[in-house]
């Protein structure tokens, strides 16, 4: 009866571990592409093509949406995928599964560490140019406030244009700093 018992376990453990690597295996490979409905992109080179934009003419609200969608859904499958590893290696770590586990244990952490550290470069690329931009309109605002203390009286027209100008540059700095948080 004992017996049955461990059997019964260790099926159930190995059943548990082989569900664990297809899954892991899977999640690493959601995190490498990113799904869209024409074609499918590496997530990493498609955070690269966004940041890419940031500042461009293509910037504005919705690329700031699309370059924090996919970081945030790149970050909770990153989340539950380091999750199941440390499920994985507690398995793997049990002697009646330590040497069919060790490999598919050790590729999967390789291929999880190289996603993750590719990711992590395209999403600071993308920060780093986020800010970039940020400086670059506020530098453009500080000229327009310049211009507007240089205008005299009798142009109050211009004077009103460049106003609004520094307006809008004040709500664009305004919304993208709260979008950073």
């Amino acid at each position: 009866m004992e017996q049955k018992k461990r059997k019964g376990m260790m099926n159930s453990n190995s059943v548990e571990c082989s569900t664990l690597v297809s899954t892991i295996a899977s999640n690493i490979q959601r995190l490498s592409q990113y799904g869209c409905l024409v074609h499918s992109r590496i997530l990493v080179q498609q955070l690269e093509v966004l940041g890419g934009k940031i500042g461009s003419s293509d910037d504005g609200e919705r690329l700031r949406d699309q370059v924090a969608e996919v970081t945030s859904s790149a970050n909770t499958l990153s989340k539950e995928t380091n999750t199941l590893m440390k499920r994985l290696v507690e398995l793997s770590n049990d002697q009646r599964y330590a040497s069919t586990m060790k490999v598919h244990r050790e590729r999967l952490m390789a291929d999880l560490i190289g996603v993750l550290n590719r990711l992590q470069v395209a999403q600071r690329n993308a920060v780093a140019k986020e800010k970039e931009s940020m400086k670059a309109v506020a530098a453009q605002d500080q000229q327009v406030s310049h211009q507007i203390e240089q205008v005299n009286d009798d142009k109050q027209q211009e004077r009103q244009q460049l106003q609004i100008q520094h307006q809008q540059h004040l709500i664009e700095i305004r919304e993208r700093s709260e979008t950073k948080r």
